[in-house]
């Protein structure tokens, strides 16, 4: 009895144990095909994570140094087809990955499809373009305040509106849009006075005011501006 007692206590240890040698052996596996999906997963994230860095180092350069280039022999026609392509990348682009950055450059995008519909004759859809890129921007600038090439951003947006406003004939949307780039540039010059770029946008803007007030027949706007 005593014999038949130790081998019923050993086959029951032996259960026990085959049992917890399984659960264990399960939790292994688990734990590998985890560690296999999650490093699949992080190698997938910064491939995608590579590209997108890729991408838009590709449209920086569309959006600044081709344009630059493009402008300087006159044939900004031929920056549309990348413009658009910039503006689908980021139209696709999902909303978390759209960091400020990412935005900004929608923002030129914008600008720059507008610039080519201007160049073009197409007004009316410069002008959409132009308020879209100026949405971008007063977006932009709420989030940062402090961030100056943001702002610069807004007067920008702001001139390009009151260009197509006055292409247009429409002298007092334009006289708006360039007395609204014109603050903006008053309390950046002011933030600093040694900036020699604020001081140079600024008379941009007099100078703007100043052609709209000679449209309109205000010699004297036109004189002070």
């Amino acid at each position: 009895r005593r014999q038949e007692a130790a081998r019923q206590r050993r086959r029951r240890w032996m259960l026990v144990g085959g049992a917890v040698g399984g659960i264990a052996v399960l939790a292994l596996v688990t734990a590998l095909v985890f560690a296999n999906l999650y490093w699949q997963a992080k190698t997938q994230r910064q491939r995608a994570e590579q590209h997108r860095q890729q991408a838009e180092g590709l449209i920086e350069f569309m959006l600044f140094d081709l344009r630059d280039s493009l402008q300087k022999v006159g044939r900004l026609d031929l920056l549309e087809q990348p413009a658009q392509g910039a503006l689908r990348y980021f139209s696709e682009l999902p909303e978390t990955e759209m960091t400020p950055a990412a935005l900004r450059q929608r923002g030129v995008a914008l600008n720059n499809i507008g610039d080519v519909f201007q160049a073009k004759g197409n007004l009316s859809q410069a002008l959409a373009a132009y308020q879209a890129s100026l949405a971008i921007a007063e977006r932009l600038a709420r989030q940062d305040p402090a961030n100056a090439g943001w702002q610069r951003d807004l007067p920008v947006s702001h001139d390009n509106i009151g260009t197509v406003r006055q292409a247009q004939g429409d002298l007092l949307g334009a006289l708006a849009a360039y007395q609204a780039a014109l603050a903006i540039r008053q309390r950046l010059a002011q933030q600093d006075p040694a900036n020699a770029q604020w001081q140079t946008d600024l008379a941009k803007s007099h100078a703007n005011i100043g052609v709209v007030r000679l449209a309109q027949g205000d010699l004297a706007g036109a004189l002070a501006a």
